[in-house]
């Protein structure tokens, strides 16, 4: 996305006349490594995401009501 504003910063009509496949397949490659890497993480320990809302929830400031 960011390749494509530094490009076109007004906006396109043909997608193909501001970027290649080739950098739409990097870019994606690069996004499922990262992706990958999360999903891996959460797998090897799934209460991480449970324990991380709990203490978002948790917080006096997330219950409603109170300032």
């Amino acid at each position: 996305m960011q390749l494509l504003h530094e490009r076109a910063p007004e906006g396109f009509g043909n997608i193909d006349l501001v970027i290649t496949r080739s950098e739409i397949d990097e870019a994606t490659a690069a996004y499922r490594r990262t992706a990958g890497v999360a999903l891996s993480a959460l797998r090897s320990d799934p209460r991480s995401l449970t324990d991380q809302w709990a203490t978002v929830t948790d917080a006096p400031e997330a219950v409603a009501g109170q300032a």
